[in-house]
């Protein structure tokens, strides 16, 4: 990695951290949250460039799910696995206990709504609904 991507890297996670580092420590553990901004300093300007299109995919794919209006439903499915695969690049596993408490901070906090609500309306809530189900699903099996 060259001098310019790593002073790339280190000012995104230090924005990061000033935008949601103090609130997502306290619904957190501190380690999970240092191992994901040690892999975002770490990345590569490829890696960047392909968890941009990675974020670019799962917006797109929650935007179709919530059209669907059916978190139950395919598009929903699709959209949660979308979601794994971008949490996946940041944490080492993503755990169903995980997944389902981020959904639901996403979904309570007001500042995490209105960002996943730009993308559809209701959207935040939608994908906690989506997340619950996919994993009641996935263990009824």
């Amino acid at each position: 990695m060259d001098e310019l991507q790593a002073r790339i890297n280190n000012r995104i996670a230090e924005e990061e951290e000033r935008a949601q580092g103090r609130k997502t420590r306290a619904q957190r553990e501190d380690t999970e949250h240092e191992q994901a901004g040690e892999q975002l300093r770490g990345m590569t300007r490829e890696e960047h460039h392909g968890m941009g299109l990675l974020s670019e995919k799962l917006r797109a794919a929650m935007r179709v799910a919530c059209e669907s209006c059916n978190p139950r439903g395919e598009m929903a499915r699709e959209a949660v696995l979308a979601q794994q695969e971008w949490l996946g690049r940041y944490w080492d596993s993503v755990e169903p206990g995980a997944h389902k408490g981020l959904v639901r901070m996403y979904a309570k906090d007001p500042r995490f709504a209105e960002y996943y609500d730009k993308i559809a309306p209701g959207c935040a809530a939608f994908m906690h609904d989506a997340v619950e189900y996919f994993y009641r699903d996935k263990a009824e099996g």
